[in-house]
């Protein structure tokens, strides 16, 4: 009889010949099918990994519930099985299967044996999973799921992923299960998802929001007096999906490796792209080129304070103050207000003393505060702005994020390339084929919205930096 690895080995070949018929199709002109014999030849290669599946199957529970059992074996007694081998006769299938039982009693009483537990995987891994799984299947998703099948098992999340079907242009549409991972380790990382606003599922990409532009008025008058007449006005939020598109070259010794650690290295990467570029859009982003409309697009001009130029501990104060005046007075009700600035302005805050050489907002800031209010740091909001000819100016916001939406449409589409150029950061032409890379592109859509124009304040030509 065979053991255990013997099969394992042979399922792997057979998945190998069946990758080779299934590339061999792939590459047949337009209207062209496999010729008969090769259609039968992986029919019977898929029916062989079957019957091996399940007999690699018996064989694990066994080993499993010797293991679990934690009773030694004596040599000498025929009761005790010896290592899980292959049964591949009837015979040995049922003394394998008496094997199992006997095992069962000893390790539960009279008792089932205890279900295995089922793995727990860390967040996102099994998004990098189904893109390094699509980047060796050459962006076909049927070879994709062959791949996983041999390097993950036929039972392993990636697998059972990329069976349930591929998207336009041979691009592989990720459960939306897997898109809400990703999605909560961008709000890890990014500032506006950190800060809390209202998320809402956008499945249609489209989505229409109605609210109240003015209210209805009362008053008081004589006793036989007419009383006037007043109607609430109201106007609509119309959301519609912005397309993301993150590009993440991934050296392809990393593809070669089914390491969880290679795998949450491959899903950092993807998501620090994605992240970086969704902090920019949802902050500064003005709406043009169909991206998103961000904090600094939906403030109002009254809503603006400009920051003097004589920076001063009293100068300071009165533009932060006066953000939250301008909320205050908008009649916008503060539950979960925050502010966003650059690592640059936080720093000046940070190291900022009053006359009597005491530090003004370092303890306060210590709890991640500052007059209150949380505050969050991003580079996204640059340093270098001009600012009525004022160089080197910066910004600052004040968002109330019970009234931001960010609206999720819960897709996302993985396509990978092998051949494809990309430019770096450098603006270089960067060949993924002559590097050895894998150009892994992620495609996700949303929007982002404001219920009320209000609820942000701006300091705009912030030039604060420490000393």
């Amino acid at each position: 009889m065979r053991k255990l690895h013997e099969l394992r080995r042979k399922k792997a070949n057979l998945a190998a010949g069946m990758k080779t018929l299934a590339q061999k199709a792939a590459d047949l002109p337009e209207g062209e099918e496999l010729s008969k014999e090769d259609s039968d030849r992986f029919d019977e290669l898929e029916s062989q990994i079957a019957d091996l599946g399940k007999r690699i199957d018996l064989c694990e529970r066994a080993q499993e519930a010797e293991g679990d059992n934690a009773e030694p074996a004596d040599p000498q007694d025929p009761e005790d099985p010896e290592d899980p081998e292959d049964p591949e006769d009837p015979e040995d299938r049922e003394e394998a299967e008496k094997a199992l039982a006997r095992l069962r009693r000893k390790g539960a009483g009279a008792g089932r044996a205890a279900p295995t537990p089922k793995p727990k995987f860390e967040k996102g891994v099994v998004f990098a999973g189904i893109a390094k799984m699509m980047a060796k299947g050459g962006g076909n998703a049927h070879l994709a799921a062959l791949e996983a099948k041999s390097v993950y098992g036929e039972n392993h999340p990636v697998t059972k992923a990329l069976n349930t079907g591929s998207g336009p242009g041979g691009g592989f549409i990720v459960p939306p299960d897997y898109v809400a991972e990703i999605i909560e380790l961008l709000r890890a990382q990014t500032v506006v998802r950190a800060a809390g606003p209202r998320g809402l599922p956008m499945p249609r990409g489209t989505m229409t929001l109605p609210r109240q532009s003015q209210a209805a008025t009362a008053g008081y008058g004589a006793e036989l007096a007419s009383i006037p007449v007043s109607e609430q006005r109201l106007d609509q939020i119309v959301a519609s999906y912005k397309k993301l598109t993150a590009l993440v070259p991934v050296s392809n010794d990393l593809m070669r490796y089914s390491d969880p650690a290679v795998d949450a290295f491959v899903r950092d990467d993807i998501v620090q792209v994605m992240a970086r570029r969704e902090d920019l859009a949802f902050i500064r982003g003005d709406g043009l080129n169909d991206s998103p409309r961000g904090f600094k697009s939906f403030c109002l001009a009254s809503s603006i304070i400009s920051a003097s130029s004589d920076v001063s501990l009293a100068t300071v104060n009165s533009a932060l103050t006066g953000a939250i005046t301008r909320l205050r007075m908008a009649n916008i009700t503060v539950q979960k207000p925050c502010w966003i600035m650059n690592p640059r302005s936080e720093m000046f805050l940070y190291s900022l003393l009053n006359a009597y050489g005491q530090y003004v907002y370092r303890d306060e800031m210590n709890d991640g505060k500052i007059l209150g209010i949380p505050y969050k740091t991003t580079t996204q909001i640059p340093t270098n702005l001009t600012i009525s000819s004022v160089t080197g100016c910066s910004e600052i916001y004040l968002v109330e994020m019970t009234q931001a939406l960010l609206l999720d449409s819960m897709s996302m589409e993985l396509s990978v390339s092998r051949e494809a150029s990309y430019q770096d950061l450098d603006g270089n032409t960067v060949s993924t084929f002559q590097q050895d890379q894998t150009l892994v592109r992620a495609i996700s859509e949303h929007d982002f919205q404001m219920r009320h124009d209000e609820a942000i304040a701006m300091v705009q030509g912030v030039t604060w930096q420490p000393s």
